[in-house]
């Protein structure tokens, strides 16, 4: 293990079994994931990896959850759904997202090493009051706001979400964004915008955010495997903007599989910039993505990359991330609970 704190910018937290196995993706024959989700199974697997500090993911469904809700009551599409399915239960799925969101803030309160990123869906609550409702949650413990685009049904410059975008500027709170099509969201696996014709993650629906809003820190769930062909929407937006960060979720486990890779990662890692690459797992979704140790050794052993470098996608980024916004116990204490020392605290990068 390196000598640095790892941090895992990409990780997700459950609140009971059932809902962590309703979001993993494997195969029921032959997959076999030791861990759950839930908060001291994540503990023990976090423990385990060596992971200093992991940025939990605070997920509600919310669109599946209305679809599912319909088809209960039988007035999916009907005349009778058109007239009653709006306000009430807009507000029923966001009592839910609510719950887990204070659920998520309330963990990352007892445990500083989980750092909670509560999620928002812009069509429950929109404009001032998304901003308002993030700023009371970040005075609770969230840390970074998490956007589902593809279960949401949003792009990323969607007006709505601009004052919350100006109010996690003005804290420095990262924003993490899903990208590309997602998988089982749609015709062949892709869930596209009808009026733009682009997938609802698509990176270059981030480029008017990020001009209005250049500091704001964006990073993009999944980017380096360039979903749909969009790897030169992230080429694009990390040779303009200074704050985008693409996690590195699906190229670890791909190279894993396919160790003949690792240079050509290597490659693509140098053209994107090393200061754009931010160490993430996905943590425990899929059966790929449970062997952290394994995923930090692969990078640990990135041939043509500097000692730098790896450093800086596997600690230094993810901290400037979650510090930034100071979260509980980040930069004051270690996760044992010994205080870091003034010089780091205060010094910028560690070290």
């Amino acid at each position: 293990m390196p000598d640095y704190p790892v941090v895992d910018i990409h990780t997700h937290l459950f609140r009971t079994p059932e809902v962590g196995q309703r979001a993993f993706w494997r195969n029921p024959h032959t997959a076999v994931i030791p861990y759950t989700g839930l908060p001291e199974d994540f503990l023990a697997g976090h423990k385990d990896a060596g992971v200093a500090y992991s940025a939990a993911m605070i997920v509600t469904p919310t669109r599946e959850m209305r679809q599912r809700d319909l088809r209960e009551r039988g007035e999916y599409g009907t005349s009778v759904w058109e007239n009653n399915s709006g306000i009430k239960l807009d507000q029923k799925l966001l009592t839910r997202m609510d719950h887990n969101n204070a659920w998520g803030c309330w963990v990352g309160q007892q445990h500083p090493e989980i750092v909670p990123f509560i999620m928002v869906d812009p069509r429950l609550m929109a404009g001032d009051q998304l901003a308002s409702y993030v700023q009371n949650r970040w005075d609770e413990g969230a840390r970074g706001v998490k956007l589902l685009n593809v279960q949401t049904h949003h792009h990323a410059d969607d007006k709505r979400l601009f004052p919350m975008y100006e109010f996690m500027q003005s804290i420095n709170m990262p924003l993490f964004a899903q990208t590309g099509g997602g998988f089982g969201m749609g015709q062949n696996g892709i869930s596209i915008n009808p009026r733009t014709g682009d997938v609802w993650g698509r990176p270059r629906q981030f480029r008017k955010t990020l001009e209005t809003f250049p500091n704001l820190s964006v990073i993009m769930a999944h980017a380096l495997g360039g979903y749909n062909n969009t790897f030169g929407d992230l080429l694009d937006l990390c040779d303009n903007f200074e704050n985008i960060y693409a996690d590195t979720t699906v190229v670890t486990p791909r190279v894993a599989e396919h160790p003949e890779l690792m240079e050509d990662l290597a490659k693509m890692v140098r053209r994107v910039g090393a200061e754009h690459v931010a160490f993430g797992t996905n943590f425990p979704l899929t059966e790929f993505n449970h062997d952290r140790k394994r995923d930090i050794d692969i990078w640990l052993n990135m041939p043509l990359l500097s000692d730098a470098e790896k450093r800086m996608i596997l600690s230094d980024n993810g901290l400037k991330l979650i510090r930034g916004s100071e979260p509980l116990g980040v930069g004051n204490t270690f996760p044992d609970g010994s205080a870091v020392p003034k010089e780091f605290r205060d010094g910028g990068a560690w070290g």
